[in-house]
């Protein structure tokens, strides 16, 4: 049982890392898309910034659906999710099919597989240390540009299907790692008589809210 939770908690941070540095390796692809599309730096921009906005909309998604539905299902869809925009993009016939199938789909599904679903395992599998635990996933998360960033710049030299081809690949690969490796928990409990809202009359979202806020906008 511990070798599996160990497992299970070192294939979480690998799929933060995953996860959060494919989606950190868009910049690479600006001046290849302006080429690819003859388009303007402008128009290339709006996959990234729609992404930031799919990014950001899937994270309370992701809550709700972790109500409802196994966590690890709900992990692995995100990261399915992910590897279909990233491989379509790859394919895409047109600068708006790369918007869709990169800026949105990608990272929605990203989206989806970020903190709030990692951090949710993670706490459901282990009881004692958790903030050290969450620390561990932070920084995998936020280091995952280190080792995807070269990854994607390899394949980049070949080209530009190659490239978006290796980040739908990662996260196809690490959607199995999470059928393989983390194990089953049960869904969060949804607490009742509590308006879908009223966290906005509550003062401590917003002093998590407007700091977050500052740094995504930054």
């Amino acid at each position: 049982m511990g070798n599996r939770l160990g497992l299970g908690l070192g294939a979480l941070a690998i799929v933060g890392l995953a996860g959060y540095g494919t989606r950190g390796s868009l910049g690479l692809f600006i001046e290849p898309w302006e080429s690819e599309f003859a388009a303007s730096r402008a128009s290339v921009s709006l996959i990234s910034s729609l992404g930031f906005i799919a990014l950001g909309l899937a994270q309370p998604v992701a809550g709700r659906l972790l109500e409802s539905f196994p966590p690890r299902r709900v992990l692995f869809a995100g990261l399915a999710l992910g590897a279909i925009g990233y491989g379509g993009g790859a394919f895409a016939p047109s600068l708006p099919a790369a918007i869709v199938l990169v800026g949105i789909v990608a990272s929605f599904g990203t989206g989806i597989t970020a903190l709030t679903t990692l951090t949710y395992i993670a706490g459901e599998l282990v009881e004692r240390r958790q903030g050290i635990l969450y620390g561990i996933l932070t920084a995998a998360s936020a280091g995952g540009q280190v080792l995807v960033l070269p990854i994607a710049t390899a394949a980049l030299g070949v080209s530009l299907r190659a490239a978006l081809l290796t980040l739908g690949g990662i996260l196809a690969a690490m959607a199995v790692v999470v059928l393989v490796l983390i194990p089953r928990v049960e869904p969060a409990r949804r607490v009742t008589g509590v308006g879908s809202w009223a966290f906005l009359r509550d003062g401590r979202f917003w002093l998590l809210a407007v700091p977050f806020l500052v740094c995504g906008y930054t």
